[in-house]
C-alpha cells in the first residue's frame, strides 16, 4: 500500500520450515527475536532502498511480525512533499 507520505509492506508466509517448527514447538519468542535482530541489522539498507525507489526521505521505519499468523508489516513514513508554488491561475481561484 502506498499513500502520499507512507508505504506499508505486508508480508505473509515468510517463515522458513525451521522457524515454523520452532513456532509449533512453542519457541515463537526465539523466532521473533531473531527476526527483530535481522530487521535491525538491515534497517539502513531497507530505508536506502525505499529512498532510492521513491526519491523521498524516510523519516521513520516501523516493523513487526505476528508469529501465530506468520504476518509481518513494514511501515515507511516519508518526509512530506513540499507544496509547489501556486500558479497565477491557482492563486486567483483561492
Amino acid at each position: 500500500m502506498f499513500g502520499q507520505d507512507v508505504i506499508t509492506v505486508l508480508l505473509q508466509d515468510s517463515f522458513s520450515k525451521g522457524e515454523l517448527s520452532l513456532v509449533a514447538a512453542g519457541q515463537a519468542d526465539v523466532v521473533l527475536a531473531t527476526r527483530r535482530a535481522y530487521r535491525e541489522a538491515m534497517r539502513e539498507a531497507l530505508i536506502a532502498g525505499v529512498e532510492e525507489i521513491t526519491g523521498r526521505t524516510v523519516s521513520a521505519f516501523l516493523s513487526d511480525h505476528h508469529a501465530p499468523t506468520d504476518s509481518a508489516v513494514d511501515v515507511y513514513v516519508l518526509e512530506p512533499l513540499e507544496s509547489p508554488p501556486l500558479t497565477d491561475e491557482a492563486a486567483a481561484a483561492v
